[in-house]
């Protein structure tokens, strides 16, 4: 994700995601770039609060911002990857403190017009109206009855080459 503070990436304190399913916290990741907002010793900290969970993977997780100051994106964003393993949510929220105190908050909901999550729903943000796949229940077997019958034909014809070339070897 980008952050930006317009008073620069030096400004922004901490960075807290929050994951959320139905109302209940599943896990806090936190990103501080300094240990209070009076110090300026940065010490790029990822960290979690997930009840002993261990969701983040702080090893892959990651902080970037600009050595370049020509633009203003070069004096306020700063890039930061956080990696956490496989989790079901249906809430992200993304809380940006800056060393004033100032709080800025994004939530991405992935829960579209009170329906979960599943398996022949696509949800994609921006677009209010989930997708819905229905397949009947005899597609899964006509595809294994295909994939079954190009596969033998594959063989079938792989011996038949074979067989081929061992009497043509046979007659030179």
């Amino acid at each position: 994700m980008t952050v930006s503070d317009y008073n620069s990436w030096n400004d922004i304190y901490r960075l807290k995601v929050t994951l959320e399913d139905e109302g209940t916290d599943i896990a806090n990741f936190y990103y501080k770039q300094y240990e209070s907002p009076e110090k300026w010793e940065a010490i790029n900290e990822f960290s979690e609060d997930s009840s002993g969970k261990e969701l983040l993977v702080t090893e892959r997780c990651s902080y970037t911002t600009s050595k370049k100051k020509e633009t203003v994106d070069d004096l306020c964003d700063i890039e930061l990857i956080m990696v956490f393993k496989k989790t079901y949510f249906t809430k992200l929220k993304v809380s940006v403190v800056d060393r004033a105190g100032e709080e800025s908050l994004s939530e991405v909901d992935y829960k579209t017009q009170e329906i979960a999550r599943s398996n022949n729903i696509i949800v994609i943000p921006g677009i209010d109206n989930p997708i819905y796949l229905t397949l009947p229940s005899w597609f899964l077997n006509f595809l294994a009855i295909i994939a079954g019958i190009f596969g033998a034909m594959f063989c079938i014809r792989r011996n038949i080459v074979r067989k081929k070339r061992l009497v043509y070897e046979k007659n030179c």
